[in-house]
């Protein structure tokens, strides 16, 4: 059986990068180019911003592109079964059904009842 909580690769972590986003859009804020421009006399360019966005949106596609290489494990659920393996995996699981004592539902009950 295959496990699938390990991996060849080890997967680097997902960095959102909406944090990035929102900084920048705080950077051209006027709150944030009046304070600059207050303290230092020069309004910001952003650029450390723009570059630290630039490198996650990098990252992501770098990770997409390794990832599209890769096959995806396939969930041991579709694997194909011989006749006898498929009985004996069903009364494994949905044996416990079958007991005697204990009558399928009739039609009846699954019916709408049409008739008021």
């Amino acid at each position: 059986m295959t496990d699938f909580s390990t991996q060849d690769t080890p997967q680097p972590p997902k960095e959102s990068c909406i944090p990035k986003i929102d900084a920048l859009w705080f950077c051209y804020s006027p709150v944030h180019q009046f304070t600059q421009y207050y303290r230092f006399g020069t309004v910001d360019d952003c650029f450390g911003h723009w570059s630290r966005l630039w490198d996650c949106l990098k990252q992501r596609t770098k990770y997409a592109d390794l990832v599209r290489g890769r096959k995806e494990p396939q969930h041991p659920l579709w694997k194909l079964r011989t006749k006898e393996q498929a009985t004996e995996f069903w009364e494994k699981e949905f044996g416990h059904l079958d007991k005697p004592g204990k009558a399928p539902p009739r039609k009846s009950e699954f019916s709408l009842n049409t008739e008021l």
